[in-house]
């Protein structure tokens, strides 16, 4: 990628994208991946929560071989296997578009750290530096296997599964992640987990509620932050516009505060015409953060569609001077 040289510092927790080959290096693991594949259908209600911060509910209903209903705070996803829908509950719109199955697993890695991504690809786990048996653990007075999954060489993403003795599914998960010397935390708690349940064709069916109303996709480009990558790119390329990739992290002061002061503003709402904005929480992307040799945030890079850099900086600036990065980057 075109890049000269960049400034960073964060904490990371990726999606974990991996591959494995026939064994993982730990039975339990192994056992749980041969589970999921041999399920027709999942279910599971969970949260997530951030150490020292806020928690989310979600709920993820998998049917083979593409239908998937993803619950969270901020949006529902329904996909039939023909058809995505998308319900912003925030805005009260909803969106549809031909389904991508490829998509689809990719939202289901995201509403989940990668965990139930295993139940569409056995192999989502491949690029790992180590998959390790760490004995057992008693919770909640119920007996669980542990699983200590490094992601990466060096040691600084660690995912740790608890797999019930019990019926052999993940029922808790911890996340951790070191980056530049700061750390972050996620922990995963299953409060219902089922396999091969009978789900009724109505799952996957989306009703809007009485006063949603139906949009475009594209209504939504003009003030949307994507946060993936990929769609962002395909969308610069059909609007021929720069893309915005803002690379955040929510225990970032500054990032927030330009999330405060600067985004909601007249002035930068304006300038944002003219670009697809994509926001990347390094606690979430990862290896994002890592192609970009991204070391401190907030860091914003402007880029076209194949990644070549426009322009870029690194730290909060107040809206005009955001705007006038911007600018530069447009040539102006």
């Amino acid at each position: 990628m075109n890049k000269k040289s960049v400034i960073i510092g964060g904490a990371v927790l990726g999606i974990a994208t991996l591959a494995f080959a026939a064994s993982s290096g730990s039975s339990t693991f192994d056992s749980f991946v041969k589970k999921l594949g041999d399920a027709q259908s999942m279910d599971v209600s969970y949260t997530i929560s951030q150490v020292g911060g806020s928690s989310a509910e979600y709920r993820v209903t998998l049917a083979r071989p593409n239908k998937a209903r993803i619950e969270s705070p901020a949006k529902t996803i329904v996909a039939d296997g023909e058809t995505m829908t998308v319900f912003l509950s925030g805005q009260n719109v909803y969106y549809t578009k031909p389904q991508n199955d490829s998509e689809v697993r990719a939202l289901v890695a995201e509403a989940s750290n990668g965990i139930w991504a295993l139940f569409f690809d056995s192999k989502s786990y491949a690029k790992a530096a180590s998959v390790r048996d760490q004995g057992n653990r008693r919770i909640a007075g119920q007996d669980h296997r542990v699983v200590r999954i490094q992601e990466d060489q060096k040691g600084e993403t660690i995912t740790t599964l608890f797999v019930s003795e019990k019926d052999r599914v993940v029922k808790q998960a911890t996340m951790e992640s070191t980056f530049s010397g700061q750390k972050s935390t996620q922990i995963l708690q299953a409060q219902s987990f089922k396999l091969d349940l009978e789900v009724g064709s109505e799952t996957f069916a989306f009703k809007a509620p009485a006063s949603a109303k139906k949009i475009e996709e594209a209504d939504l480009i003009a003030n949307k932050w994507f946060d993936n990558l990929e769609e962002a790119k395909q969308v610069a390329r059909q609007t021929n516009r720069p893309l915005l990739v803002g690379f955040t992290a929510i225990w970032c002061g500054p990032c927030q505060m330009l999330k405060r002061d600067v985004y909601p503003t007249a002035q930068f709402k304006e300038a944002a015409k003219d670009f697809v904005l994509v926001t990347i929480d390094i606690d979430v992307q990862k290896d994002v953060a890592q192609r970009f040799e991204v070391t401190s945030i907030p860091n914003i890079i402007f880029m076209n569609a194949d990644e070549q850099i426009l322009n870029e900086f690194v730290g909060f600036r107040p809206a005009p001077a955001y705007v006038a990065e911007m600018r530069k980057a447009l040539g102006r």
